[in-house]
């Protein structure tokens, strides 16, 4: 839109802010959360170094089909999504629809490989559990197997009640 304001002296600013008013009212305000905000594009100029983040980002919007390259002003994450999104703005339909369809093949995959993670991680886990209740056990033998030896049991019966060979229990 276009809007002449009669009475509006020009300035150098790309943003205002204007509120209605009623000079009949009496607080001269007709609404308080009522404004008319103008952004003046032209007055962007070529020079976005000196422009704040909100008309860096009207600049880019405005300039945006000119530029071959990204200017080093528009390094921010939030540059990188704009830039993202005109870029797609720029494909064909058909580039559009091939660009979304990789999207989610990657997206899925992504999602495999994570379930993918998470079941062997579980996995681990439980192999990992399992092996030190192994290990545990068989300490737990050893451990009976010192004992019993310390207190003179003869070594075949400690090989029956302790499953160990009797090699195992005389390197004790």
């Amino acid at each position: 839109m276009d809007f002449i304001m009669p009475g509006v002296e020009s300035n150098a600013r790309v943003i205002n802010r204007y509120s209605i008013r009623n000079d009949e009212h009496p607080h001269g305000m007709l609404f308080d959360d009522l404004h008319l905000i103008t952004i003046e594009l032209p007055k962007l100029g070529n020079d976005p170094g000196r422009l704040n983040a909100l008309e860096k980002q009207l600049y880019v919007i405005q300039n945006a089909g000119r530029m071959s390259a990204r200017p080093d002003e528009f390094s921010s994450e939030n540059f990188d999504k704009l830039f993202g999104v005109i870029n797609f703005a720029s494909m064909s339909e058909e580039n559009q629809e091939m660009y979304e369809s990789e999207l989610r093949w990657i997206l899925n995959r992504n999602s495999e490989l994570d379930t993918a993670l998470d079941k062997g991680i579980r996995q681990g886990r439980e192999e990992g559990i399992a092996k030190g209740i192994e290990q545990g056990i068989e300490q737990g033998k050893i451990d009976a197997a010192r004992k019993m030896k310390a207190e003179n049991v003869p070594i075949e019966n400690i090989a029956r009640w302790t499953g160990l060979t009797l090699e195992q229990i005389s390197e004790l």
